[in-house]
Parts: structure tokens; sequence; C-alpha cells
């Protein structure tokens, strides 16, 4: 952070990063912040304040908990008995999936989601005090957020190892 100014003008930037690994496989979350802040006396008794930020996150989330949960289920083995997936109910069989067909963590990491954010924000501010007591104040303030997600399914997640996987990209923009 920048700070400074006057008896009429104070001023301040600042700037942040965030870059950290999720728990989760294959996650993590990334933000940059970029704010901006102006106030300046333009003659006694009004003032001028201007602000403005810029945020820029990128996140990986793991939003398949219940693919991560597999992992207590897994059997590392093929399980003893009929691999029927319809009558089988030893270890290994969850809800009609045979969870020792495939492992859990290269399942985990065959998808891939990513979003992309930013948002920008703006306020200005023209306050003037009429007399003691009495200020009249005038604010605008615009603000837009645009985003990506990107997502990929493999083949070892969707169980098609000879058809590959589903792709797409979805755009957003608004607020």
């Amino acid at each position: 952070s920048v700070t400074g100014g006057n008896e009429v003008t104070n001023h301040s930037l600042s700037f942040s990063n965030i870059d950290g690994d999720g728990v989760k496989i294959e996650s993590f979350y990334r933000r940059t912040n970029v704010m901006a802040n102006l106030q300046q006396e333009l003659a006694k008794g009004m003032n001028l304040e201007v602000d403005g930020r810029y945020t820029r996150g990128t996140n990986n989330g793991r939003n398949d908990g219940s693919r991560l949960s597999d992992v207590l289920k897994f059997s590392p083995v093929n399980p003893l008995g009929d691999t029927n997936e319809s009558t089988n109910t030893d270890l290994g069989l969850e809800g009609n999936n045979l969870m020792w067909r495939k492992n859990p963590e290269n399942v985990v990491r065959d998808i891939y989601r990513q979003t992309d954010g930013n948002s920008i924000r703006g306020n200005v501010a023209l306050s003037w005090e009429i007399i003691n007591g009495l200020t009249f104040r005038s604010e605008f303030g615009a603000s837009g957020n645009w985003n990506t997600r990107k997502s990929y399914t493999g083949s070892v997640a969707k169980d098609t190892p000879t058809l590959g996987g589903d792709a797409e990209v979805r755009k957003t923009e608004g607020n």
C-alpha cells in the first residue's frame, strides 16, 4: 500500500495478491486486487472523493466432493465374488458403480473446472457544506463483472476410455 497527501489532498493505492493451493486434489484459488482512493478539497466546504477497485480471481474448485469421498470406499484390488454391477454387493460396489474399476484419484484428476472472474467498481462523490450542519452530497457509482468457466471431463471420469471426454466453455457478463 502507498498512502499520502497534504492539507487538501489524500490518496492511497493498494495491491494484494493471494495464491494458494486448496486442500483437495487439483484445487487452488488465486486473487489479485488493486484499489485506488482520492479525496480532494476543491474549495472550502467542497470535497471530491473518487475510489475504484479491480479484482481478478481464478478458482479451480473441486465441487465434486462425492468423488473424493469415494477414496474412502476404494478397494485397490478386485472384490471377491460376482463382479456383475447389478448383483454384486461386496466391497467396492457403491450405487451401481464398481469402484475398483477406476482409481478415484485418477477420476478427480481427469475433471477440470476453472473459473476466471473479473470485477471492476468505481465511485465518485461530491459534497458541499452549504451552511454549518447542512451538506449536499451527490454520488455516482458503477460496477461490472465478467466470468469465464472452463470445464473438461475426461474419458477416465466418464468411464468411456475409447470415446474421449467432454469440454465446455461458458462466459457470463453483468452484475
